[in-house]
């Protein structure tokens, strides 16, 4: 099991802060005081008040109990709580490769342009995730198109990267990012985790 969220440490550590206030409000005296009122001819006498002191021990121990069960499971919620470990845990990407007239334009002082630097990035960032990851390219210009699939085959990943050419229309990013944020949507609801890589 891992946190998707939250790091064991900090899950530790919010929970002990958090339990810490919750028990110093169970301990804490509710011990009645004295009012200075303008009249009593509408309040009903009562008892001399108890004096304050405070508790030694907890007087609704269950409640308490059950308070502390809701917070550690409200932060499990929070911290997304997984099965497995993170290394076999798969998880899908959607990366957004910029393939429009404006990559084309030379890179600095080397013989490539934009799109050979973007290309050596998008493999790099493709090497460094784990193998049960899959991969969508998606070519960003005027319209985006995918590339692949949700893939996890590293060479087709790659193949598809490499075949990338300079389009003939200007970047459209809000058109890709809506494009990207369907494909979220709908591998959220078939209980993956897809994540965006703009490139």
């Amino acid at each position: 099991m891992f946190f998707l969220n939250l790091s064991l440490p900090e899950f530790l550590a919010i929970f002990t802060a958090v339990s810490g206030i919750v028990v110093a409000l169970y301990l804490l005296s509710r011990a009645r005081r004295k009012q200075v009122v303008p009249t009593l001819r509408f309040w009903v006498h009562a008892k001399q008040p108890v004096p304050s002191s405070r508790r030694r021990r907890i007087q609704q121990p269950w409640s308490l109990i059950l308070q502390l069960i809701s917070l550690a499971l409200l932060l499990l919620a929070i911290s997304q709580l997984k099965l497995g470990s993170r290394e076999t845990a798969q998880r899908d990407h959607v990366m957004l490769l910029d393939a429009s007239s404006l990559m084309g334009a030379q890179y600095g002082s080397r013989q490539g342009t934009l799109l050979d630097e973007a290309k050596l990035k998008a493999r790099a960032y493709v090497r460094a995730l784990p193998g049960s990851d899959r991969v969508m390219v998606v070519r960003a210009d005027g319209l985006p198109s995918p590339a692949t699939g949700m893939e996890s085959n590293r060479q087709r990943i790659e193949r598809a990267i490499e075949e990338t050419r300079v389009g003939a229309s200007a970047l459209n990013l809000d058109q890709a990012f809506l494009f990207a944020g369907q494909i979220r949507q709908n591998k959220i609801i078939k209980k993956s985790y897809p994540r965006t890589k703009i490139i």
